[in-house]
């Protein structure tokens, strides 16, 4: 009897361990995760709901700047990062596309019209692209390269027309 309650709980362990693999594979990767993975841009976009500015390229360099109108720093970096694309020549096409967390598009209007910005302005207001990607602090920034490999994740507020911003994204877009 001894011997057929350790191969019950031998059996159960496996299964357990075999039902916690498939819990962690099925799980979205955590942003850091995203380092050198390819993103869905496709379903990006589809998910993402514009509401304002130049709509991003599918097929260029792509910044996607995860942010919310809450965030003192996400507000705070926002002006400069609307000037990033025109403060420099680029060594490829470049687009920016800024994805809010905020839950009302009024609000994120109101605010584009404020400083006249330029950029792609999206909502994802039941946050699935940051819960799919991992994505669990704000301002948090990704770079994006023609073929969909996420390139470079910054964590937090930058200051985007600071040169050395500026010459680490570039450097990242070299072929």
């Amino acid at each position: 009897m001894p011997t057929s309650r350790k191969l019950l709980g031998i059996l159960v362990g496996i299964l357990a361990i075999g039902f916690l693999l498939l819990a962690v594979v099925s799980l979205p990767p955590k942003a850091s995760g995203l380092y050198g993975q390819k993103i869905d841009r496709a379903w990006l976009l589809s998910q993402a709901v514009h509401f304002s500015g130049i709509e991003a390229s599918h097929d260029q360099w792509l910044i996607i700047n995860f942010w919310a109108s809450w965030c003192p720093p996400c507000r705070e970096e926002m002006p400069q990062l609307d000037q990033l694309i025109d403060a420099r020549q680029w060594p490829a096409p470049l687009t920016l596309l800024t994805l809010s967390q905020d839950q009302s598009s009024e609000v994120l209007q109101a605010y584009w019209r404020k400083y006249q910005f330029t950029m792609d302005g999206r909502i994802d207001p039941e946050q699935v692209i940051s819960t799919a990607w991992g994505i669990e602090t704000y301002p948090t920034t990704l770079l994006i390269a023609p073929d969909n490999t996420v390139r470079w994740i910054g964590y937090y507020a930058e200051d985007w027309t600071d040169p050395e911003v500026m010459n680490l994204i570039a450097q990242e877009m070299q072929p």
